[in-house]
């Protein structure tokens, strides 16, 4: 049995990452059936449904942990622009043009250590690289910095398994 579903993305989602990411979770599953700029709708399967579902979990943890964040620090104007895509061997990067990009995985780890790479993801916003600069001031805005890496390099297989 199959049912119609909507998917609602935030407005930076490509609608090309949108269905490659479909299609490679279940590419039986995922058929696009109509398109507009923020929505795709698809015949899906209930695994596919579970996935969409984490991914959705994951934005909206995103969000709202972003947004913690703006508040505390004083180089944050605006919130920075992120989307959600699944890396092997990373939890987030930072553009040159200042998006944040989360692996979706991330959300089953601990809240601290989400705010560390989110916290992390920040700071490349003021230093784009990881010079003594860098260090300094996310040493400054969260100086156990380290244990919560550590925790979630301990946990890193569990967290990224499917």
């Amino acid at each position: 049995m199959s049912h119609q579903w909507d998917i609602l993305t935030p407005p930076n989602t490509h609608k090309k990452t949108i269905h490659k990411t479909c299609s490679a979770k279940k590419p039986e599953a995922a058929r696009p059936l109509r398109t507009t700029a923020r929505q795709i709708w698809l015949l899906a399967s209930e695994p596919f449904r579970e996935y969409l579902a984490f991914y959705a979990s994951g934005m909206e943890t995103g969000d709202r942990r972003l947004g913690f964040w703006e508040q505390r620090l004083s180089w944050i104007n605006d919130r920075p622009p992120f989307r959600m895509q699944e890396m092997e061997k990373r939890w987030g990067s930072c553009a040159a043009h200042g998006e944040i990009v989360l692996n979706p995985h991330l959300i089953k780890a601990p809240q601290e250590c989400i705010d560390y790479v989110i916290l992390h993801e920040l700071v490349h916003l003021k230093h784009h690289n990881h010079g003594p600069e860098f260090w300094a001031i996310l040493s400054a805005a969260a100086p156990d910095w380290e244990r919560k890496k550590q925790r979630l390099d301990a946990d890193v297989e569990r967290l990224m398994a499917a």
